[in-house]
């Protein structure tokens, strides 16, 4: 979940723990509010990915400014 103070730009990347770029869940641009995304554990081909430790990148770009956060999480199938 994450919230958007005003409209702006969004980049959500998932990365498996070498860095490598599973999955671009988002990439563009999005109004002010309240959201939710599920990853479904597939990689940007669709395939299943394996149970471990992941990344999640959130970047948000705003006539205000610049965000950016990175996470671990476990994904367990």
């Amino acid at each position: 979940s994450y919230r958007l103070a005003e409209t702006g730009n969004v980049q959500l990347i998932i990365y498996d723990i070498a860095g490598e770029k599973i999955r671009n869940l988002i990439n563009r641009r999005q109004a002010a509010g309240n959201y939710t995304i599920q990853w479904n554990g597939r990689n940007d081909k669709g395939r299943k990915v394996l149970s471990g430790v992941y990344i999640y990148s959130l970047k948000t770009a705003s006539s205000k400014g610049s965000f950016s956060l990175s996470r671990k999480m476990i994904f367990l199938k």
